[in-house]
């Protein structure tokens, strides 16, 4: 039991570490929340920072949705792994 309780809290963590890196680099906090692997602190560092580059409104708005479906896509996997690993029998 105390494994699940550590592993809730560093995933909390990383969790709004990387929501706030998010909104940082322009995207929604919470889509991005709950991405907290590595598959989604790569894709984050790679993305465009939509805050910091000169680009119109439009191409920006784009940017941000694509972005933001890809944290919740991201969201949804990191999600259904973890509760794989909990929930699978182990023989």
């Amino acid at each position: 039991m105390e494994f699940f309780v550590i592993f809730v809290f560093i995933s909390a963590l990383l969790g709004y570490l990387i929501g706030l890196w998010a909104t940082k680099k322009g995207y929604n906090f919470w889509n991005w929340f709950f991405a907290s692997s590595v598959l989604g602190f790569l894709w984050l560092a790679f993305s465009r920072n939509t805050v910091k580059e000169l680009m119109s409104e439009e191409m920006r708005a784009d940017i941000v949705r694509k972005g933001n479906t890809t944290g919740i896509v991201l969201s949804c996997i990191t999600v259904l792994i973890t509760l794989m690993q909990f929930f699978t029998p182990k023989y």
